[in-house]
């Protein structure tokens, strides 16, 4: 076992056989945590969802999203609207290479260590608070990436970044925590506030 540092303690363990022959070796970071504390969200003005920014360019980064052309998803078709109902694609994506910035607030229902698994082709970050909970960053088909936060019941700031460079794309957020089995994370677990020039 290494000594502790600001990174945490990693413990490496193999797995020997019958007649000693041992296993690969596996390794793990841990590191002391604290639950994150919730924020108050007033029901006033809430709306079930994301907030949604889109932009436009070519991107290899979720980084480089703020240096594209920003466009509002509603402007997309007649009916689009300017949030989304969970961490998804929206409809009418711009043909090519595209990115989203999508914001608001996630309501876990009790205390405790939770884990988020984020899907996406092409790159995608998640963040929850002020903490980086899954970097999934660069181009890549459809793969899924894991972190884990400590949180408590309540409300708390969620973001997602995420960027598409060509051919097929795809998002998606899973999560599963104490008495809670893996599920998407369900629209009315989310919310935002609308921006009211729209």
């Amino acid at each position: 076992m290494m000594p502790v540092d600001e990174d945490g303690t990693e413990v490496a363990a193999r797995a020997y056989l019958t007649g000693g022959r041992g296993g690969p070796v596996k390794r793990a970071r841990f590191s002391r945590t604290h639950l994150m504390p919730p924020t108050s969200v007033p029901r006033k003005g809430r709306s079930q969802g994301m907030a949604a920014q889109g932009f436009a360019g070519r991107f290899r980064s979720v980084d480089d999203l703020e240096r594209g052309e920003r466009f509002d998803i509603s402007t997309l078709s007649p009916d689009a609207p300017s949030s989304l109902p969970r961490v998804t694609i929206l409809d009418g994506a711009p043909a090519g290479s595209f990115g989203l910035i999508l914001n608001g607030f996630i309501r876990v229902p009790g205390k405790g260590i939770y884990t988020f698994f984020l899907s996406s082709d092409d790159g995608s970050r998640l963040r929850v608070g002020n903490q980086l909970v899954v970097d999934h960053d660069g181009p890549h088909s459809m793969a899924e990436r894991a972190g884990q936060v400590a949180l408590h019941r309540g409300w708390h700031p969620i973001e997602v970044r995420y960027f598409q460079s060509g051919g097929g794309y795809g998002l998606r957020l899973e999560m599963e925590g104490p008495g809670l089995s893996r599920r998407e994370v369900p629209a009315n677990w989310l919310a935002h506030f609308p921006d009211p020039t729209h």
